[in-house]
């Protein structure tokens, strides 16, 4: 099918901005700790699901402890933790604030990948990291309409949520790597880590 991946692109972008929309709403109605629960019940099941439609089992198996560990921690640190800090980012911004800070995740990503895993800093990349801050930076120093809720009672400045929120993403990625790489037998493909 032609232009595949730029309507796959298009539809992940209105789905991400839909769901930045209603896990603010919801999470102003129930407290984001709430939302965030009932997400991550949510999506286990349909992971559940979808495993045992595609390997025919609701689990890995034969991975080892091991891999399921470094699974684990990249669960823990990406899903638990960086999620939590951005559907409360979610609140105290609201969604257009948060969503562009957290497009820093990706500046998050290479300087860990620089730092933890070797890889080269090239002009290009700097290049790109400082044209992304200083997009950043100019929407969020602009005077212009509060975040709703509870973000509207002052100006809409972003916290440590959202930063460390995409800051959790980079760091999981890395744990996921190290899960699928440990072990050449899995009933998950290594393509799978994300």
């Amino acid at each position: 099918m032609p232009y595949l991946g730029e309507v796959a692109s298009l539809f992940t972008a209105i789905c991400w901005s839909t769901n930045a929309v209603l896990f603010a709403k919801a999470g102003r109605r129930v407290g984001s700790p709430t939302v965030n629960m009932v997400r991550l019940g949510v999506a286990l099941g349909v992971m559940l699901v979808l495993h045992l439609a595609t390997a025919g089992t609701l689990l890995p198996h034969g991975v080892g402890a091991a891999r399921l560990a470094w699974l684990g921690t990249s669960g823990l640190i990406g899903f638990a933790l960086g999620d939590a800090l951005l559907f409360e980012a979610y609140i105290l911004l609201g969604p257009r604030l948060t969503v562009l800070v957290f497009t820093l995740w990706p500046v998050f990503a290479a300087l860990l990948a620089f730092a933890f895993l070797g890889q080269s800093m090239t002009l290009a990349r700097i290049g790109a990291m400082v044209v992304t801050l200083g997009g950043i930076a100019l929407v969020v120093s602009e005077r212009g309409q509060a975040a709703p809720g509870a973000a509207r009672r002052r100006r809409a400045r972003p916290g440590p949520d959202t930063p460390s929120s995409a800051c959790c993403w980079p760091w999981a990625a890395p744990w996921a790597r190290r899960w699928a790489s440990c072990s050449a037998s899995s009933a998950w493909p290594a393509g799978s880590a994300r």
